[in-house]
């Protein structure tokens, strides 16, 4: 089987082509194109799975895996908002992949589509119960709980980025203030150690 993955970041996208086993056959990894909104994504993505299936001589894709960093609904394949990467609100992702390569596609926030990765192919394979953290552009994570995954009422179990842990703090990217990835995500440590810098400088 042929089956192509994305997981959309807000730094970079990495697609692989790979199989129903896990095994990858050929990867990209490509900056993400940011604040131009859902047209020039979507064209993103066409232009890099168009790529790997072409440079791998694909006759035929059986599905597409896509991980986004952001709200989303599973159900409708689409994008709800994202913290990251401005302009996809209510982007119905799933529809225009679908459309495109003419295959199905499975939709699921980077954090948790990570969390079930891990729990198929990874440390969590042998375990039941289990805890998941991811730490890139933002925070977010996933947990197994007696063999189910925790999605929680509305698929946020796992975004502990958006937990607010200092009332006054910086504004983080979904709009309040004081949340965890607003303050300890690899995007806001490193806001926090250039501000630094410079204010040394100008000291």
């Amino acid at each position: 089987m042929n089956i192509l993955g994305f997981d959309v970041g807000g730094t970079k996208i990495s697609a692989v082509l790979g199989d129903e086993h896990g095994k990858i056959k050929a990867t990209i990894r490509k900056p993400t194109i940011k604040h131009l909104g859902k047209n020039r994504l979507r064209d993103q993505l066409f232009e890099i799975g168009d790529q790997l299936i072409k440079e791998n001589n694909v006759k035929k894709l059986d599905g597409i895996g896509v991980i986004f960093a952001g709200l989303v609904d599973q159900e409708k394949g689409m994008i709800i908002t994202s913290p990251n990467i401005l302009g996809l609100d209510n982007f119905m992702i799933s529809a225009a992949l679908k459309d495109h390569f003419r295959a199905d596609v499975v939709l699921e926030n980077d954090a948790t589509g990570a969390t079930i990765a891990e729990r198929l192919f990874g440390s969590g394979k042998n375990t039941d119960n289990f805890l998941y953290l991811t730490l890139s552009t933002g925070i977010g994570g996933g947990a197994f709980v007696n063999g189910k995954l925790m999605r929680g009422q509305h698929g946020l179990a796992g975004e502990f980025g958006h937990m607010v842990i200092m009332s006054n703090g910086p504004t983080c990217g979904c709009g309040r203030k004081g949340c965890l990835e607003a303050i300890a995500s690899g995007k806001s440590v490193s806001r926090r150690v250039s501000e630094s810098i410079t204010a040394v400088r100008d000291s």
